[in-house]
């Protein structure tokens, strides 16, 4: 596997010969001093740099989370996942599936165009649209993140996972690949996490946030779209399922739970 240690390494040395031939060019050229001084200066800088990138690029996640590395070749990064919305609430033994959809995507709107999910600055990074999978129940929308350890587990034939897992790359693209290809692997890997164990369990092992229904002040389905927008507290959050009827289904279960939807004014 492609780590992000060696992808560090790899940018340091790969740098390091930059550095060491630029420099000697300039005394080959037989330039004045100061001219190769400042040019030494500046790569010493830039070297410096890029060991401190590949340190923090390399270093252990805080958070314990199976995810794809963001191990593109001599630029790691160590992801930090940010929920774009959590409430802490308590499962209870009531608690149950509804009705359950995956893969499903964050998506922006015009107005949030500008707005980046991944993000970040010398080996440290920020994600808040990592999440690939939705259950309902009957306090909550809960968001997941299956990563390549359930998907491998839980999945009959994880190809596109394997191989994601293995390549060099953007953590942000190989979760848009994933979507894109490896749509069938999110959806059973779900099924059989959902199959063998708990809901809280299953929040607690995997990248996860939780949108009380009671805080939802509206769901708006757009079924040509395969879109769902969530709106609370001023804050819109808009997911593409894979297919329409997932996206039906799971609309209908909100509006028999009571939710303000367009699916209600319709009907």
């Amino acid at each position: 596997m492609f780590t992000r240690r060696f992808s560090g390494l790899w940018g340091i040395i790969s740098f390091t010969i930059m550095a060491v031939v630029v420099v000697s060019i300039l005394v080959l050229l037989e330039l004045p001093s100061i001219v190769i001084w400042c040019g030494s200066l500046f790569a010493g800088g830039l070297l410096f740099l890029q060991v401190i990138s590949a340190l923090r690029g390399s270093a252990k996640r805080s958070q314990e989370f199976s995810a794809f590395e963001h191990n593109k070749l001599g630029d790691p990064v160590t992801e930090e996942f940010q929920p774009p919305y959590n409430r802490s609430l308590p499962f209870d033994s009531t608690e149950t599936v509804l009705a359950w959809c995956a893969p499903v995507m964050q998506v922006n709107s015009l107005a949030d165009l500008f707005k980046v999910g991944s993000w970040g600055f010398l080996g440290k990074g920020k994600t808040t649209n990592a999440e690939n999978a939705l259950l309902l129940t009957q306090k909550r929308l809960l968001f997941l993140m299956i990563g390549p350890d359930s998907l491998k587990r839980y999945s009959s034939s994880p190809k596109v996972t394997s191989l994601l897992e293995t390549l060099p790359g953007d953590a942000s693209a190989k979760r848009r690949m994933l979507w894109q290809m490896g749509a069938s692997e999110v959806h059973d890997a779900l099924a059989g996490l959902i199959a063998k164990e708990n809901l809280e369990h299953l929040a607690q092992t995997h990248y996860s946030f939780s949108i009380p229904l009671n805080d939802i002040s509206s769901v708006t389905p757009s079924p040509h779209n395969r879109i769902l927008k969530i709106q609370r507290d001023g804050v819109t959050l808009q997911y593409c399922f894979k297919t329409k009827e997932e996206l039906t289904s799971l609309t209908d279960k909100l509006a028999k739970l009571g939710l303000l939807t367009d699916f209600q004014k319709k009907t």
